[in-house]
């Protein structure tokens, strides 16, 4: 099982969680203070339109409505393509043409943050500024 967050109305992904994930991030908003607008909007968007998803034994996940709609994929005769794209703790399922558009947006970060020639792995902080695991 895995849950998929659909809230958020700035973002044209879905992000999806482990089960535990979710839990912590349930957690995380319940300590903060109730009538907090930003714990009302979390709760809202992360906790309301969310739901857990089976992975059934291929592998495979059947997307809710209200999710296959946040990012327009309502109907799969339209031919559009979905791209699972991970992070660190979570991945993201795109439509395909918003995916495209992030890219671009993403290599527009980069120019900004990197000198040309500069490889992007220099952003890291120093090994000794790594935590002991």
């Amino acid at each position: 099982r895995m849950a998929i967050v659909y809230g958020g109305d700035d973002r044209a992904f879905l992000e999806c969680y482990t089960i535990k994930a979710m839990r912590l991030l349930e957690k995380r908003i319940a300590r903060m203070p109730a009538g907090d607008k930003r714990r009302i909007y979390l709760a809202h968007n992360v906790i309301t339109l969310s739901q857990e998803i089976e992975i059934d034994d291929e592998g495979r996940i059947v997307l809710p409505q209200p999710a296959r709609e946040k990012i327009g994929l309502a109907s799969v005769k339209d031919g559009a393509d979905a791209i699972f794209a991970g992070t660190l703790d979570t991945f993201r399922i795109w439509h395909r043409d918003d995916w495209d558009a992030d890219r671009v947006n993403q290599k527009a970060i980069a120019e900004a943050l990197l000198a040309p020639g500069e490889d992007m792995l220099s952003l890291l902080p120093d090994d000794d500024d790594e935590p002991e695991e």
